[in-house]
């Protein structure tokens, strides 16, 4: 028997395929398609009219897809990693933009196709706030490539992590050096994010047996294979991009990597700040649920500790890491 759950799926799979025809296939004659901007569609021509027109404007995959499904209702969540393919009525002029988007859908139908006369298919492809957006690039870069990357984002560790809770200060001849030894690494790779020619944001990872061995060591104890383990370090934005779904993009190409090198986790740390700690800014969110959101979850009691000068401080202090991890 077909249950809704099955029709999300498929329809999803037939959407990443690029297979628009295995997508009208399962929705009814009269289909209702609530587009994003825009009135209701009414009616499978309609329908049609809009995926070729997408089609040939935009190319999309949708990564990071949950289905939630509970009897004839389903909903849906995803990542669009898209490129702006031909220019869009009252949209800047494409040129191979791509852009990365946070999305939720909300499908609603009877188990059976032929059963389901009321089914509402919100727009399974969206571009919203095109502008700058679309002028975000994002993509791995690994090798003697990153050579060429390492000062911009040496900059930017040094500006992002100046704030709350890192509070570091940072230092151009460590950051050379650190920045040099991470990229000799075997499977290194920086996920670089550009606003045409400048780099506005970067998220790192290695495998973690290439790491120091004080981070090796809390995880290994742990009873984690450091062989099969790929470390996750900085993860830095400019403040203006944040938002956007960038933070999306750079966990799906690390983890892409990650796999690529046959990993069977992936790890990271965070900073362990006070709730009263006196730097910290009002309103503070801490990134956990971004974090539970992507599957990570701190390992309970496994933390390491490193010493950086601190904003404001007379030298280096003693900081505290919590790790997280999740299995790929």
């Amino acid at each position: 028997m077909t249950t809704t759950r099955d029709i999300v799926t498929a329809y999803y799979a037939a959407f990443n395929a690029g297979d628009t025809d295995a997508m009208l296939a399962l929705v009814a004659d009269d289909v209702r398609h609530d587009v994003n901007q825009g009135e209701p569609r009414h009616g499978k021509a309609l329908f049609a009219e809009f995926n070729a027109h997408m089609t040939r404007c935009y190319r999309e995959r949708l990564g990071n897809l949950t289905i939630f499904a509970e009897g004839n209702r389903a909903a849906a969540e995803f990542i669009v990693n898209g490129t702006y393919l031909a220019t869009d009525d009252g949209l800047p002029e494409a040129t191979g933009q791509t852009y990365v988007l946070p999305a939720r859908r909300l499908p609603v139908g009877e188990r059976q196709r032929a059963d389901r006369p009321d089914h509402h298919l919100l727009q399974p492809r969206r571009l919203a706030a095109a502008g700058r957006r679309m002028t975000v690039g994002i993509a791995p870069v690994t090798g003697a490539a990153l050579a060429g990357v390492l000062p911009a984002l040496a900059r930017l560790r040094i500006a992002v992590f100046r704030d709350f809770p890192y509070l570091y200060d940072g230092d151009a001849a460590y950051e050379a050096d650190y920045l040099a030894g991470f990229a000799a690494a075997e499977g290194a790779v920086v996920v670089i994010a550009r606003d045409g020619d400048a780099i506005v944001g970067a998220a790192t990872a290695a495998p973690l047996a290439a790491q120091d061995e004080a981070w090796q060591a809390p995880l290994a104890a742990a009873g984690f294979n450091v062989a099969r383990t790929f470390y996750f370090g900085e993860s830095v934005l400019l403040e203006r991009y944040r938002g956007q779904g960038i933070g999306h993009a750079f966990f799906d190409h690390r983890e892409a990597q990650a796999r690529a090198h046959d990993a069977s986790h992936a790890a990271f740390c965070s900073v362990i700040r006070a709730e009263d700690h006196p730097a910290r800014p009002h309103g503070h969110r801490p990134l956990d649920a971004f974090w539970r959101g992507r599957g990570y979850a701190p390992l309970n009691g496994v933390t390491a500790w490193f010493d950086w000068k601190t904003v404001g401080g007379s030298g280096e202090e003693r900081h505290q890491l919590q790790y997280w991890t999740r299995a790929l």
